[in-house]
Formats: C-alpha cells, structure tokens, sequence
C-alpha cells in the first residue's frame, strides 16, 4: 500500500510551533493542523467537522483557526504529492553528483528532522521539519535544477531494483511511450508544486512541516 507525503508552511516563531517542536504536542495533534487547514481551504467551516473531537483536540484546532486568521496566505502554502513522492525522490537523485545532494533529494521531499525527535503521523512515519532557515536552502538547491538534464538522465536510467516505487509507469526497453511521457510530466509538475512550497517558505520567512501517511 502506498503512503501519501503533504508539506505545509507554518511560522516557527508561534506558540503552537513551539509546542510542537518542544514535544507537549504529539502527532495527531499536529496531523489535526492538516486536517483543519483542509477544511478552510476548501472554504467550509471546521467546527461541523470536529465537534465530536476531544475536548483536548478542539483546543488545537481553534488555535490553528487562530494562526489561519492571522496569516490568511498561509493556507495556500499546501502542497500535496500523494503517493508519487517516493518517485520525486527518485528523480532528484539522479541529479546528484554525491552523496549530499542525495540527501538534499530527500530532504526536499520528506523534511530535515523529525518534530521533536518523537512526532510520528498514524502510520508510524516520523513528521518531519525545516526551519524557515533550511527552507531557504532547499528552495535554492531546487532551484538549481535543470529540468531539460533530469529529464535526459531519467529517460536513460531504468529503475533501480534496490528501489520499491509505488506505481512507476511500465518501464521497459521503450522509453518513447506515451505512458512514461505522461508520468514523467506529472513528476515535473510534482516538482514545481514542491519548489513553490519552498519559496512560499521563503517570502513568509515560514518553516515546512512535512507529514507522510
């Protein structure tokens, strides 16, 4: 079964970041965040949602209701890479000349660190984390690159038996399919969904939460 990887900004210098990256808040509260957000960018209305949530549970989301009013942009810093994000991943690191830029890769994708060492999403993933320092770092490292290159390298590169990815396209020894063509701009408007998270990190000087599920 396939997991899906989401990115959020959020302003490391609110108290609910700080609970979060203290340990008092624990994964699900923070998935929570996700959850609400979701609501309010769709334009509904969270409490008809959540009003059987625990008492402890509303508190939160009325906080993240609260950082949403605040900061009316923060809800269009969402990007959602569903179930390809292992397959991002993949094509990042084709561009890497070593093993730094590897990491970078996953880094892109997945966060630099898990929240507080202990947040974990309901699947058992770490939820993970880049300050609005880092954010600016990755956004700089996507930046660089070159989509015509990766494009080349992907199309010259089967997949790496080591490697399970979750529903890559067919790839056999022809790589002009209109399947692998699809697929592959797919992952390149992936990747432009993800290098404007990061920028949006940027310009709000927020940091990226990143839950997998």
């Amino acid at each position: 079964m396939g997991h899906e990887v989401r990115l959020q900004i959020f302003p490391d210098d609110s108290d609910v970041a700080r609970d979060w990256l203290s340990g008092k808040s624990d994964g699900n509260a923070i998935q929570h965040c996700f959850h609400v957000f979701g609501f309010m960018r769709r334009g509904m209305q969270p409490w008809p949602f959540i009003e059987r949530d625990s008492p402890e549970l509303q508190i939160e989301a009325q906080r993240f209701i609260g950082i949403a009013q605040q900061y009316p942009w923060i809800l269009n810093g969402f990007c959602d890479l569903d179930r390809r994000y292992d397959h991002l991943i993949y094509m990042l690191e084709l561009m890497a000349d070593d093993k730094q830029q590897e990491e970078m890769a996953r880094v892109a994708v997945l966060g630099t660190r898990q929240v507080a060492g202990s947040a974990i999403a309901g699947q058992g993933f770490p939820i993970n984390w880049s300050s609005a320092t880092e954010a600016k770092v990755i956004e700089g490292y996507l930046n660089q690159i070159d989509q015509r290159e990766l494009a080349n390298r992907y199309l010259l590169t089967a997949f790496p038996a080591k490697r399970n990815i979750y529903k890559g396209p067919d790839v056999g020894q022809d790589f002009e399919t209109a399947e692998l063509s699809n697929f592959l701009n797919t992952l390149f408007l992936d990747l432009s969904k993800l290098l404007n998270i990061y920028k949006a990190a940027r310009q709000t000087k927020f940091a990226v939460i990143v839950v997998r599920d």
